[in-house]
């Protein structure tokens, strides 16, 4: 039921677009919206929280964060949870494609991180608080 009520907030957030769901800075809620070089998909959103000095998150297994520096992720920091093999990986997809990675929030509120490498990923903003209870 939880997951079902993230992804209506998803929906209704990506059909509203506009003024009421665009931050006026970067700081706030994205829900991952895509993640490059992977085949997994997830049963549940990973909402992560950006500041104008770091992030964090949580999901699909462990929580994360890192501080923002000179407009670029600096190096993670996570728990040490285990978990199933393609969640680890894909986990390990999402840190990779952040650390170091520059960002770009564009007008509808979608946050998206670049590396000089093929890694990208890509948020939205959302009006909702992440789940930092795993």
């Amino acid at each position: 039921m939880k997951t079902l009520q993230v992804l209506l907030l998803i929906t209704t957030a990506l059909i509203l677009g506009g003024c009421a769901s665009t931050p006026k800075s970067i700081g706030g809620n994205y829900a991952l919206v895509s993640l490059s070089n992977t085949d997994t998909t997830l049963d549940e959103s990973i909402i992560m929280h950006v500041s104008e000095n770091s992030i964090a998150g949580s999901g699909p297994v462990n929580r994360w964060q890192a501080a923002i520096n000179d407009g670029k992720i600096g190096p993670m920091i996570s728990t040490r949870r285990a978990g199933p093999p393609q969640l680890m990986q894909y986990e390990s997809d999402l840190l990779t494609a952040l650390e170091g990675a520059k960002f770009d929030l564009d007008e509808h509120g979608t946050l998206t991180f670049k590396q000089k490498r093929d890694v990208t990923a890509v948020f939205q903003y959302v009006e909702i608080d992440p789940d930092t209870s795993k």
